[in-house]
């Protein structure tokens, strides 16, 4: 059996929702028809969108713990991380979102021991704010880390790499993986591209394909 990596995007892939779209939604519902439209259109960096979000949300951090741990994520996903593990992989989560929410959800959900590869963040002034690594070798001025870069230097570790994600910036990243599953935006995206990929809804459409490749 093939060592292998199987590479999983968060928001959206395996919470149901994109956090940020979450707090925007419920916090500043006028950014919707604004910025979320001018981010969209590419005239906003990720990173600096986001951060105009969760830096002004204006919450105690309790009230904004109890927002992170209610971001409902896909019930499969600890089915997958334990196929994973019985055919002998590794998974690791990668998000150009923000490891603060993340490893605070996962502790939460009692998932522990996942590598996560995401940008750094810290409560500061009734917000959170998102702290890229500019000094890492993954750094991403546009995204604050560049998922390709993080799947380029696995590929040089496994022998196999699943790749599952939900929107453009698992594009590029996830080219570089022997099966490529996906869903919502990523979906057109592949289309568009005449790229092959297996879509998804749901971790339990993945689960019973891991086998087939290995």
């Amino acid at each position: 059996m093939k060592k292998f990596l199987f590479v999983c995007d968060f928001d959206g892939t395996i919470s149901t929702e994109d956090f940020y779209k979450k707090m925007m939604r419920k916090y500043m519902p006028e950014k919707e028809t604004t910025g979320y439209v001018d981010f969209k259109a590419g005239k906003i960096q990720d990173i600096v969108f986001l951060n105009d979000i969760f830096n002004n949300v204006n919450l105690d951090e309790i009230v904004l713990d109890e927002d992170i741990l209610s971001l409902s994520l896909d019930d499969s996903f600890k089915a997958l991380i334990q196929e994973v593990h019985r055919l002998q992989g590794d998974l690791i989560v990668l998000s150009a979102g923000c490891e603060y929410y993340i490893k605070k959800i996962f502790e939460h959900h009692h998932l522990y021991n996942i590598p996560i590869y995401s940008n750094k963040g810290l409560y500061l002034n009734k917000g959170m704010h998102i702290t890229p690594d500019t000094a890492s070798p993954f750094y991403s001025e546009r995204y604050g880390i560049d998922k390709e870069k993080v799947v380029k230097h696995f590929k040089e570790a496994y022998d196999f790499l699943f790749y599952a994600g939900d929107s453009g910036p698992d594009f590029l990243a996830s080219l570089h993986a022997d099966v490529r599953f996906g869903k919502d935006q990523l979906i057109n995206i592949y289309i568009e591209h005449n790229t092959s990929y297996i879509p998804f809804k749901s971790f339990t459409e993945i689960i019973p394909l891991l086998k087939t490749y290995l």
